[in-house]
């Protein structure tokens, strides 16, 4: 979208992108474009590859390593705070895995999972400001608001319990 021209524009794009795909995810680091997760066919998710889309030189590549670490996702977010990136959600599988991706060293961290991590859920909303992740509402089992501070290493629910996770 051209803020300027008030109209979207089509991009060059140099090598072969994500595809399309619905129940994605996408957020932005600087000059990039991360997306992860979704599904082609529905309910079938698409294969577990983080794909990034580099604005300023226009050309898409995939980070090495993600299929080690995730498994494939739908109704997935991603959500930044920095450098880092946040992954959190799944329709697929009932897992509420916490993890965060370093963009500069391109390193997985598994966060919290099982008791020390929110209810899993998928669908659902998430945001951050510099200090924290906040995840909104969605499908699952609870779906209460969670607060995630990456600094404190505290996940904080609707109902102010707090767990500490380490990181």
């Amino acid at each position: 979208m051209s803020l300027v021209q008030g109209k979207w524009i089509k991009l060059d794009q140099k090598r072969t992108g994500p595809g399309a795909r619905s129940s994605h995810a996408i957020t932005l680091v600087g000059q990039k474009a991360y997306v992860f997760g979704g599904e082609s066919t529905p309910r079938v998710p698409v294969y577990n590859k983080l794909h990034v889309f580099d604005v300023k030189e226009q050309t898409w590549y995939v980070i090495e390593g993600t299929r080690d670490v995730l498994p494939p996702c739908v109704g997935v977010t991603l959500v930044a705070v920095g450098e880092i990136i946040y992954v959190f959600g799944s329709r697929d599988y009932e897992h509420n895995e916490l993890y965060s991706f370093d963009t500069s060293t391109h390193k997985w961290t598994l966060i919290s999972s099982g008791d020390t991590g929110p209810p899993h859920r998928s669908y659902h909303s998430v945001t951050s400001d510099d200090h924290h992740v906040y995840i909104f509402g969605g499908c699952g089992v609870a779906s209460r608001s969670m607060i995630y501070g990456p600094t404190t290493s505290l996940i904080k629910s609707g109902s102010n319990t707090q767990i500490r996770v380490t990181t």
